[in-house]
C-alpha cells in the first residue's frame, strides 16, 4: 500500500475573495490588463494592491488557502485520502498560514517555507451571476523545482494530479516535465487539469508536447473546444455546427474529436452536467453522462476542484462511473451554494 493516494503538484496560492457588481469589470484600470469575464490574467504585487484601492478594499477581506489542485486535495482529504502537496510557500503571513492549514487536514508538504519568499495569491472578483474573475500574483509559487531526490515521493505515491496553470512559466513547466518523468518511471497514472482555456491558448505548443502523456484529463467546454482547435482537429471541427447544435450534441462532437485510446476524458459543463469518455483501457464511442445537481449559484470559484476531487477518488477506489460521476457533482454542487472555493 502506498503512503500517498494523490501526488499533487501545483501553485501554493491564497485566495483573496471578494464579491464585485458586473460594472467593475468594465473599469479601464481591469480591462488594460487584458482581464476578460471569467478568465485569469497574471498580475504583479503592485497591481494587486492597487485594484484593491481601486476597489475600496483596505482590510477585511477573506483570505484562505486556495490554488487549483490544492483545492482538490484538500477535498479529497475530506474524504479520507492521503494526499502530498507539491507546492513553494514563503515564510510570510501567508506562507505561514496556509502551510498551517494543510497541516490541520493531514495534506503533506514536503517543500520547507521559502526564507524571505513572498507567497502567490489570487484576487477573485466574483460578480452576481457567481461567475469568478481572476488576477494572479504567483510570488514564489513557481520557485520550486524537482530532482532525482524527490524519486521516493513519487514511488510512494499512487496517482499524480498536475494543474495546467504550472504551463505559464518557464521554471514550473520544467518540473512538471520533470514529475511526468518521474511518474512514467514508477508507472504511476498522470492526471492533469486543463485550467483555463486562455492558459492552453498561450501555451499550445507545451499542451501538445505533454497532453500525449496524460492519461486523465480535465476540461470544461471552453477548454475542450481550445484544445482541438490548438491539436489541430481543424476537420472534425468544421463538422461542428456552433450555432445551431445543442448544448448536448456540442460536447459529443468535441469529446469524439479529441478522445484517444488510453485517455479518460472527463468534461464539465457547468449546469448542462458532465461528461465522463472512459478509453483508457479500449476505446469508447458514447460517454456517460452525468447531470448537474440543482442548488443555488453563490460562487463558482472551486467548483471544477472539487468535481475532480470526487473523480480521482471514484479512480482510487475503483467506482463505476456513473457512481463517480455522482459523487463529482455532488461535490461540486457544496461548492457553488456557498461563498467559499472548498466545502
Amino acid at each position: 500500500m502506498k503512503k500517498y493516494d494523490i501526488l499533487g503538484l501545483g501553485h501554493a496560492i491564497s485566495d483573496i475573495e471578494i464579491k464585485v457588481n458586473h460594472g467593475y469589470l468594465n473599469h479601464p484600470r481591469l480591462t488594460a490588463l487584458g482581464l476578460t469575464k471569467g478568465a485569469m490574467v497574471h498580475i504583479d504585487e503592485k497591481k494587486r494592491d492597487e485594484i484593491l484601492q481601486l476597489l475600496g478594499i483596505k482590510e477585511n477581506f477573506a483570505i484562505t488557502p486556495g490554488g487549483s489542485v490544492a483545492n482538490t486535495l484538500a477535498a479529497l482529504a475530506k474524504l479520507g485520502k492521503s494526499c502530498c502537496f507539491v507546492g513553494n510557500l514563503g515564510d510570510d503571513a501567508m506562507g505561514t498560514k496556509y502551510f498551517t492549514a494543510f497541516k490541520n487536514i493531514s495534506i503533506t508538504v514536503p517543500f520547507p517555507l521559502e526564507q524571505g519568499g513572498k507567497s502567490g495569491s489570487c484576487l477573485l472578483l466574483v460578480t452576481p451571476d457567481a461567475e469568478r474573475t481572476m488576477m494572479t500574483t504567483l510570488g514564489c509559487s513557481t520557485d520550486f523545482s524537482l530532482t532525482a531526490e524527490h524519486l521516493p515521493i513519487f514511488e510512494e505515491s499512487s496517482l499524480l494530479y498536475i494543474e495546467g496553470y504550472l504551463l505559464e512559466n518557464p521554471n514550473t513547466t520544467t518540473a512538471v516535465r520533470k514529475a511526468i518523468s518521474m511518474a512514467k518511471t514508477v508507472a504511476m497514472p498522470i492526471a492533469l487539469s486543463a485550467s483555463n482555456y486562455m492558459t492552453i491558448e498561450r501555451n499550445a505548443a507545451v499542451f501538445n508536447e505533454l497532453l500525449p502523456h496524460v492519461d486523465i484529463l480535465f476540461v470544461n467546454e471552453d477548454e475542450l473546444k481550445k484544445l482541438c482547435e490548438v491539436q489541430n482537429h481543424s476537420t472534425a471541427l468544421k463538422k461542428i455546427d456552433f450555432e445551431q447544435s445543442s448544448y448536448s450534441d456540442l460536447m459529443l462532437e468535441l469529446g469524439h474529436a479529441f478522445n484517444r485510446r488510453g485517455l479518460f476524458l472527463i468534461a464539465t459543463a457547468g449546469k448542462h452536467g458532465s461528461y465522463l469518455w472512459d478509453s483508457r483501457e479500449s476505446l469508447v464511442t458514447e460517454p456517460v453522462y452525468i447531470e448537474a445537481i440543482a442548488t443555488e449559484v453563490v460562487d463558482t470559484t472551486g467548483a471544477g476542484d472539487a468535481y475532480a476531487a470526487g473523480i480521482l477518488n471514484g479512480i482510487l477506489e475503483h467506482a463505476p462511473l456513473q457512481a463517480m460521476g455522482n459523487q463529482a457533482a455532488t461535490l461540486a454542487s457544496k461548492v457553488i451554494s456557498r461563498f467559499s472555493a472548498r466545502y
